[in-house]
């Protein structure tokens, strides 16, 4: 029997809304309630049809969260908000990172918190050196609008800081909004403020900007200008090549190269007409573009030679259109008429499609049919642009119009079902990005706005100021997209917060704890468990995993769960429960899964590092403080080297450091990791986590991750671990500068050293080795930090031991014993090929290898909390024996006896030596070059020694990269140094430097940061570089052999060229020194 209706009659409307204005007035701080009179509205709507008595005509909860998300914040009422501050401005600065004649984009974000559309204008004091003429919009309410000021070319970088003046109003009415024009001619660009502020109630704000430059500085874009080349109308992006196509008014089509920036070729397509459109057809290698005189023109990108061109329109050709599969290409005009070509049947006209209907309806047809299969209309002006969009089993159409807007049609439906509001010009250009849920849409007020592909929710707008926007494109297998401009192109990263649909939305809680200030997140709970054999476990469970999905988290999990090293914390499993709730979340409401996840450790009882290495009351022995050292780095080397994916802990810190059995140290704390994959180790994220006083400058301050990011959490606890101080991170210092100062300037001396460990007198070395590995560690610069593999290496020996050794028929041999590596790069087969190459190489300028052999040792090793004897192998390289030692002890000083055809016979020797390694079959790259590594015969002879640190390479791996930088400070290459390049040139360098040392007895200081001796070359360059300056240097040599001295100078110099293509190779060398002659 059904219920009777209720008997409580429903109030009306407007006296619910009267009650609520009146009663809520007073809560606002400055807002009228009128301003959310639509949203209590909508509320009172909903409500009324909740409450009908037939069940039938009440929504579901899936329509009463549709009808609330679309609800507008903010009405139409003639109020202005009293803020002043209408917009949130990041950065304060604009900080350009310079690069000479280059264009340097730089982002500003601007967002909007207000109730109100908000208009602004940013001009710069020096308009001459920027893009800027049309950085000026018009931002929605809840809404972030990127603006990108590029700065033009020039040579010198800013000498004094720049100032920019951003204006900013708010407007309230609609239709105040629609007659102020924007973004359609440079006049009107002049009197937008002047249009604005005559139409406000309020006062046009100002507020000043600085533009400085700041080799820091970064920007997730790229530009490229066009202004040399006439306007751009039209743009493609090739779907495997880093190319982009663009035509001009000029009549020409050009290729540029994303990746260097650089135009590649350029084409005349027509002298008199401009191309409007042009395509790559990549699976034919071509270019196929449609001139103004109404031929399709059809290239060749490999020889750029004209394939054919021929008449097809008598109009215009607007538009050009690729079939994915088939040989087609559609060409469309003004005239309305779009036609078909089949370029396997000699470009034949194969279909036409034509019915009469206005510009402002889109039809659809089949390939196969002249007569449309739908046909949509919705548009009040001329539909310019579309593009295909799928999701689920639904298909949609998205167009743009020149009426300003871009509407979404449901195929199946034939019915609009979101139009797209906002730009104050034609909508030019629509793109769906194939990887992420974003729907792009361009318009000639130089805007795109990105909207989420699933709600349809504006996310934010991009403006780089280069004009109109003609095209947009997406680079494949990326999160890159490119925006053809007038006056440029733009590559730009989005980088917006994935946001899924409401049904699907989980916790993204991100508040700080209010009990753990100086972390940048909450550290999760953790609690003691038992399992049901006794064992006792640590369960941490997660509270803030900013949105992390359930099955993503698993596999993360998953990944850990296979974690084995006695360094590192064994993870014994994981749990991850859902419950779904309905919550608000921006302002509506939405389903989301409140997920709670769990994570089984071991339990160690010793408890974290943090309780014992700053009470100096607990005895913590030196001994002890460096087994724990070494143990994190195995443990990190672990994490980052010794698996598929690197892990990056980003939360490295004392007491995610815990102490087991004999006080051994394993890493903790994987909740605020990230796995990377092989070609993954370096990326930006927004959300920056960790511990304040540990955390790595460029992540802190850019978001900017990698394996360096750990290295300089490291060093700060190395620091802490040595010294017993504290790192302070409530003094705000973010790159712990008051501890690594404290350290730089007082624990360098032994005197700090042994007054810590008074017992301490073997081990003196190795502790002061661990301050100077923890300094290194905490360099600003990422790229002067060393790899956790050259820690080890440096924490482990101090070289590679060398003894003196006998053979059974009485020679004396060099017997270098290898140390244990931590690399790939010393197994055995790797070990005994390397070995056996070496072998056979002969040559008077090169230390012989005689043999190689392995010395079995047993050691006790602790493996899953028992011990055990294991044989370890140590390798051992056996070379010829060379008493008279190496060069160092010879050349430095004016006390060296050591004369000028000596030192020239030296330089003769080696430069002969690295001739013979350079020019092997497979040429050996030494890499280590320095006087400590050329030894001295009888007769002074040199011979090259030391290729522990060589790497052997093919005829077709002259040159590579590596993520592992060895050799000695002052002899590397620059480009070796910062970016891990290696070909013959990099040992070029290296001889160039230890010439310089042979002529002058000057040394180079390896001690200093200056780790390319720039300042040492500099040096050489303005003391021994001319004539005069040689003989004052050497006042009883003959004019010849001034002139070898000379040139001497002339070639190191050479040598020494910061661009390795600058450099001469060892065969120009040798043949300049012209040695009989000399």
């Amino acid at each position: 029997m059904a219920r009777p209706p209720p008997s409580t009659p429903i109030p009306p409307a407007a006296s619910v809304h009267k009650n609520w204005t009146n009663r809520l007035q007073r809560t606002l701080s400055y807002t009228s309630a009128q301003t959310y009179c639509q949203q209590v509205e909508r509320c009172i709507e909903i409500a009324s049809n909740c409450m009908e008595t037939d069940r039938h005509k009440r929504p579901s909860i899936g329509d009463v969260i549709s009808m609330l998300n679309a609800t507008e914040v903010g009405c139409q009422e003639d109020e202005t908000a009293n803020s002043t501050d209408l917009l949130g401005i990041h950065p304060v600065k604009l900080r350009f990172a310079f690069e000479p004649n280059k264009l340097i984009p730089c982002s500003l974000h601007l967002t909007n918190s207000t109730a109100y559309r908000v208009a602004f204008r940013v001009t710069p004091r020096r308009p001459d050196r920027y893009f800027t003429e049309w950085l000026c919009g018009v931002i929605p309410p809840m809404c972030t609008y990127i603006l990108i000021v590029v700065m033009k070319e020039r040579q010198q970088s800013l000498l004094d800081a720049d100032e920019f003046v951003l204006e900013q109003s708010s407007i309230v009415a609609e239709n105040d909004l629609k007659v102020i024009s924007q973004g359609k001619a440079d006049t009107e660009y002049n009197t937008f403020f002047a249009e604005i502020e005559e139409k406000s109630a309020v006062k046009v704000q100002e507020k000043k900007l600085r533009a400085v430059c700041d080799p820091r500085g970064k920007t997730a874009s790229e530009i490229m200008t066009t202004m040399d080349f006439e306007k751009m109308v039209t743009m493609d992006v090739h779907l495997t090549k880093p190319w982009i196509l663009t035509g001009h008014f000029n009549g020409y089509i050009y290729i540029w190269n994303h990746q260097t920036k650089k135009m590649v070729n350029s084409i005349e397509i027509t002298r008199e007409q401009e191309v409007l459109t042009a395509k790559f057809v990549s699976r034919k290698q071509w270019i196929v573009a449609g001139g103004g005189d109404g031929q399709i023109y059809v290239y060749s990108y490999n020889t750029m030679k004209i394939v054919t061109s021929f008449e097809a329109l008598s109009n215009q050709i607007t538009s050009l259109a690729v079939h994915p599969t088939q040989p087609y290409v559609l060409s469309a005009s003004y005239d309305l008429i779009i036609k078909m070509w089949d370029w396997e049947n000699g470009w034949k006209c194969t279909r036409v499609f034509k019915e009469e209907h206005s510009s402002s309806v889109m039809q659809i047809w089949s390939v196969d049919s002249p007569r449309s299969k739908l046909t949509l209309q919705g548009h009040s002006c001329s539909v310019r642009c579309l593009d295909y969009c799928t999701s689920g089993d639904k298909q949609y159409v998205i167009t743009g119009s020149d009426d300003g807007t871009a509407k979404i049609w449901d195929m199946h439906t034939k019915r609009c079902v979101k139009t797209l509001e906002g730009h104050a010009n034609r909508v030019t250009a629509v793109c769906l990005h194939p990887e992420l849920p974003i729907l792009m849409t361009g318009s000639q007020d130089g805007t795109v706005r990105l909207w989420n592909s699933y709600t349809f929710r504006l996310e934010g707008i991009l403006n780089f100021g280069l004009r109109k926007v003609h095209a947009l494109g997406c680079m494949k297998g990326s999160r890159r997209v490119v925006i053809g401009h007038s006056y440029g192109i733009a590559i730009t990263e989005i980088d917006l917060e994935e946001k899924v649909t409401a049904l699907f939305l989980l916790e993204t809680s991100t508040s700080i704890d209010t009990q753990e200030e100086d972390s940048v997140l909450g550290e999760p709970t953790v609690l003691q468990g038992v399992l049901d054999n006794g064992e006792v476990i640590a369960v941490k469970k997660l509270e803030r995993t900013s949105g992390i999905h359930a099955r993503r988290f698993q596999n993360e999990a998953n990944n850990l769960l296979e974690l084995e090293h006695k360094n590192v914390v064994k993870l014994i499993g994981s749990c991850c429960q859902a419950e779904r709730q309905v919550v608000e979340h921006d302002g509506k409401y939405v389903f989301t899964d409140v997920v709670e996840k769990l994570l089984c450790y071991e339990y160690l009882p010793n408890g974290s590092l943090d309780n014992y290495i700053y009470d100096e009351s607990n005895e913590f022995d030196w001994p002890t403080r460096f087994k724990i050292i070494m143990g994190i780095c195995n443990g990190i080397h672990f994490l980052h080297k010794e698996r598929n994916e690197a892990i990056i802990h980003m939360n490295l810190k004392p007491s995610n450091i815990l102490l087991g059995d004999n006080m051994v140290p394993k890493i903790a704390d994987f909740g605020l990791s990230r796995l990377f994959g092989q070609e993954q180790t370096r990326l930006i994220t927004q959300n920056v986590v960790g511990w304040i006083g540990y955390i790595a400058p460029e992540y802190y301050y850019r978001g900017e991750i990698s394996e360096k990011s750990d290295i300089f959490s490291l060093g700060v606890l190395i620091l802490e671990i040595v010294t017993g101080l504290k790192n302070d991170p409530s003094s705000q210092e973010v790159s712990s500068r008051i501890l690594i100062d404290n350290v730089r300037r007082n624990w360098l001396k032994s005197s700090q050293i042994t007054s810590k460990y008074p017992s301490l007198e073997d081990d003196l070395l190795q502790a002061k080795r661990c301050i100077e590995i923890g300094l290194n560690c905490v360099e600003t610069d990422p790229k002067k930090r060393p790899t956790i593999g050259e820690i080890i290496v440096k924490l482990t020996d101090k070289g590679t031991e060398v003894k003196q050794g006998v053979l059974p028929n009485g020679e004396l041999v060099a017997v270098k014993k290898l140390l244990d590596s931590v690399t790939a790069v010393n197994q055995d087969k790797q070990f005994q090929s390397e070995a056996g190459i070496l072998i056979d190489l002969n040559h008077k300028n090169i230390v012989k290898l005689i043999g190689y052999c392995y010395e079995i040792r047993k050691e006790v090793v602790e493996n899953n909390r028992k011990f055990f004897f294991v044989e370890t192998p140590k390798k051992l390289l056996c070379y010829e024996y060379l008493p008279t030692g190496s060069l160092d002890k010879y050349i430095y000083g004016e006390s060296s006896e050591l004369k000028w055809d000596m030192r020239f016979k030296i330089i003769e020797g080696i430069c002969q030596g690295l001739k013979f390694l350079h020019e092997l079959k497979r040429p050996i790259i030494h890499l280590d070059l320095k006087p400590g590594n050329v030894l001295l015969d009888d007769n002074m002879m040199p011979k090259i020694a030391d290729f522990g640190l060589s790497r052997l390479l093919g005829e077709e791996q002259t040159r590579t990269r590596t993520l592992t930088v060895v050799g000695s400070i002052g002899y590397i290459a620059p480009e070796y140094r910062y970016s891990g390049e290696i070909s013959t040139k990099s040992d070029i360098f290296s001889l160039g430097v230890l010439i310089i040392e042979i002529v002058t007895g000057l040394k180079v200081d390896s001690s200093s940061q200056d780790v390319t001796s720039k300042g040492f070359i500099e040096n050489v360059r303005n003391n021994w570089a001319k004539m005069p300056q040689i003989a004052s240097n050497y006042p009883l040599l003959e004019a010849n052999c001034l002139q070898q001295v000379k040139r001497c100078i002339d070639i190191a110099l050479a040598c020494v060229d910061k661009n390795p293509k600058g450099r001469p190779s060892i065969g120009e060398i040798v043949d300049r020194f012209n040695w009989r002659k000399g």
